[in-house]
């Protein structure tokens, strides 16, 4: 368990989450995380460092998804690294809807290097 409440605002909570990682304490901070998508499930910042904080633990399933609602959330104002993200977890999760956004990333940002990694390979 956190040995702190879920703070008050989304700003402080991704910054608390990230002193977490920072210090090695996962565990408290997916704990923080679940509270903060109870508190904020829609809040961008909040969707983005669980997203990414579900990527580190390999969580790939709920890393699509969360990161999904954030790309979602985002539309065509979502960037690169976001995008290169999603595609990476919906691959690890096994989830066919990689290529399609894959697609879509590529045509959003066609010169990102990370991003045309993260989409080699799929079908498009």
């Amino acid at each position: 368990m956190s040995d702190a409440p879920c703070p008050a605002d989304a700003d402080t909570l991704r910054a608390s989450i990230q002193a977490l990682v920072s210090e090695r304490r996962l565990d408290h901070a997916w704990t923080l995380a679940d509270q903060g998508l109870e508190r904020f499930p829609d809040e961008e910042g909040v969707l983005a460092i669980t997203g990414l904080l579900a990527l580190v633990r390999e969580d790939w399933p709920r890393a699509a998804e969360l990161l999904g609602r954030l790309v979602k959330s985002q539309g065509e104002r979502a960037s690169a690294y976001t995008l290169a993200m999603t595609v990476r977890a919906l691959r690890c999760a096994g989830d066919p809807a990689a290529s399609a956004l894959a697609r879509e990333a590529l045509r959003l940002h066609p010169d990102d290097a990370m991003l045309e990694q993260a989409c080699a390979g799929l079908d498009g």
